[in-house]
């Protein structure tokens, strides 16, 4: 029997407790912002990369779940709905920003091919061409601008400075 599927089981506990850790510090140290930010930055994260999709649902119910236990638990003084409120409000959050991760990702991959896709080679040559020739410009201007004295030597502080960099 291979060890594989367990190793990768473990793997997967462990990311989420992790997850979960993180999540609930952070809902700690910032109260409910922290949660909002957390289900929007992992809403971005997890759309951009576009990972299977029971994680991205496992984790969008991680900020509710979090957010509503915090606020229970410290006896918040919240009344039952704003704190459901919260909660729904984490889960949209991490939708939406994992809608905009989505379709950003589908935006940039469609210009991108259709780029190298209707010019191939030729394209990346004049990119490059472009490129040196914006150094040479940039360096004839740093040539035409008045540049310092070359240092005397002699100086300790300058010198001891240089050699430790």
């Amino acid at each position: 029997m291979s060890l594989r599927p367990i190793k990768l089981a473990v793997q997967y506990i462990l990311g989420a407790c992790a997850i979960a850790f993180f999540v609930t510090l952070l809902s700690f140290i910032f109260s409910f912002l922290g949660t909002i930010f957390c289900a929007a930055l992992a809403g971005m994260m997890f759309g951009s990369i576009r990972s299977l999709r029971w994680q991205s649902a496992a984790l969008s119910c991680l900020f509710p779940v979090v957010i509503v236990t915090l606020l229970r638990s410290t006896n918040a003084a919240l009344p039952a709905s704003q704190i459901a409120f919260l909660g729904a409000a984490c889960f949209a959050t991490f939708w939406a920003a994992y809608g905009a991760g989505v379709l950003l990702t589908r935006s940039e991959r469609k210009t991108g091919s259709v780029a190298s896709a209707s010019s191939g080679a030729p394209a990346q040559q004049a990119m490059s061409n472009a490129a040196e020739s914006r150094a040479r410009a940039i360096s004839g201007q740093l040539s035409e601008t008045r540049m310092p004295a070359p240092r005397q030597a002699g100086n300790v502080a300058v010198d001891e400075f240089l050699v430790s960099i």
